[in-house]
C-alpha cells in the first residue's frame, strides 16, 4: 500500500516538474522506503502470546487467594464483568495485566482495632 502511494506521488511530482519545465527527475536514483526496525524478541513474543481462559482463571484464583474476593471484583469492574466467564477473549490481555498490577500492589494497612 505504501509503495503504491509512493509510486503515485513520484508520478505526480514528475508531471508537475514537466509542467513547470524544471530539472529532470529521472536522473535521481529511486528511493527505497526505510525498513521498520525489528522488535526485540521479547516484545514480539508478548505481542503474539494468546492468553487462554484457563490462564485468566488461574491468575484470578491467585488474586483471590492473595488479596481476597473484593480485589478480584474490583479488577473485574472496569471490564463490566462480575465474573471471568463474562470477559471477552479480546479483554484477556488487559485483564491479566490489571490482575498482575493488583497482585503487585501493597496490601492496604489494616485499620487499628479499637480497644473499647
Amino acid at each position: 500500500m505504501l509503495e503504491t502511494q509512493l509510486a503515485e506521488l513520484n508520478t505526480n511530482i514528475k508531471a508537475l516538474i514537466a509542467v513547470m519545465g524544471g530539472a529532470r527527475i529521472d536522473a535521481l536514483p529511486p528511493t527505497k522506503p526505510k525498513a521498520e526496525p525489528a522488535k526485540p524478541q521479547s516484545e514480539q513474543a508478548a505481542a503474539t502470546k494468546v492468553i487462554t481462559y484457563d490462564e485468566v482463571k488461574t491468575i484470578t484464583h491467585k488474586l483471590i487467594n492473595e488479596k481476597g474476593r473484593d480485589a478480584a471484583i474490583a479488577v473485574l469492574a472496569p471490564f463490566n464483568a462480575k465474573k471471568t466467564t463474562q470477559l471477552e477473549a479480546a479483554q484477556y490481555p488487559d485483564f491479566v495485566a490489571a490482575v498482575k498490577k493488583a497482585l503487585a500492589a501493597p496490601a492496604p494497612a489494616a485499620e487499628a482495632e479499637s480497644l473499647t
